[in-house]
């Protein structure tokens, strides 16, 4: 879910194109335009950095002044799950009801032992998920599947694995890491107080990690827009065709009449409060695709989780 000053900016917006063609819109809701929402509050809520859980509510587009106007449209038939079949359609409804709190689900939920895999056999997962991830016969075989993990080290330690069982040969990309010397040049810390291998260590969050090892035909993630107008935006899954020296060339999955793009090398910087130093990092944008964290997977379509 996106946070609630999201809406109101379009709101804002709608009201000052409307408000030019006639002055009384300026002051209706998205400048008389009837605007629809999708989404589902079962699933993540906005994500507040450092936020509380009083942050995160004030944060949803339920304590927004858009929301008393709003008209909730409930969606009751899952047509996903229709054409999937009997075992589906089970999977689902557990879902449905874990999502909404229902006996038996609202204390603990037990797990069916077919839906369950061992952890610690990371290959098995893989194998699983990838059953041709060691002798793929093409891009294809990658599209609409993925691993979901939690957190950022357990997408990054799967998708070493796999791309240690994904053949070719590996073209290693390491970033350029440096602390941005204007965020403090009046403080007692600067830029020599940070190592170049501890920057090379550190890996927040949104940004890509200090080496990449790359593949041709590896699965992607683009994590930055690069170009909306052709689809290259922050979660579009690509896959490499080429590899150069300081920049990959890359084709997304699922669309045709797409070109094969290169991605060059682009920069980096942290949030101001995120760490006490701000780091510029330039290095290519994206991760591998194998696994990737289940907030990041909001939104595509996935036929193997």
């Amino acid at each position: 879910m996106t946070s609630k000053y999201n809406f109101e900016a379009v709101d804002r917006c709608l009201k000052d194109v409307m408000g030019a063609v006639d002055p009384v819109l300026k002051n209706v809701l998205f400048g008389g335009k009837v605007v629809v929402f999708g989404g589902d509050f079962r699933q993540i809520l906005p994500v507040v950095v450092k936020g509380n859980r009083g942050d995160i509510v004030a944060d949803c587009i339920q304590a927004s002044y858009i929301w008393p106007a709003t008209q909730v449209l409930h969606l009751n038939e899952n047509m996903r799950v229709q054409a999937a079949g009997q075992q589906s359609a089970i999977f689902a409804a557990k879902l449905l009801a874990i999502g909404n709190g229902e006996a038996p689900y609202d204390t603990q939920v037990p797990i069916d032992e077919n839906w369950l895999l061992d952890s610690n056999d990371i290959k098995g997962v893989l194998n699983k998920v990838y059953p041709q991830l060691s002798c793929p016969e093409g891009p294809s075989c990658f599209d609409g599947r993925a691993i979901l993990a939690t957190k950022n080290s357990d997408v990054d330690f799967i998708n070493n694995q796999a791309s240690l069982l994904f053949p070719g040969e590996a073209k290693i990309y390491e970033s350029c890491d440096t602390v941005q010397e204007d965020e403090c040049p009046d403080s007692e810390s600067n830029a020599s107080d940070y190592p170049v291998e501890f920057l090379n260590c550190v890996n927040p969050s949104g940004m890509p990690n200090h080496i990449l090892e790359l593949k041709v035909g590896m699965p992607l993630t683009i994590i930055r827009n690069i170009d909306v107008c052709n689809g290259l935006c922050n979660g579009t899954k690509v896959y490499i065709t080429k590899l150069l020296n300081y920049s990959i060339i890359v084709r997304q999955y699922n669309n045709p009449s797409a070109h094969e793009c290169i991605l060059p090398r682009i920069t980096f910087v942290t949030d101001e409060d995120e760490y006490p130093f701000r780091l510029r990092r330039r290095q290519l944008p994206v991760r591998p695709a194998f696994a990737m964290t289940i907030h990041k997977a909001q939104g595509q379509t996935l036929s193997h989780v």
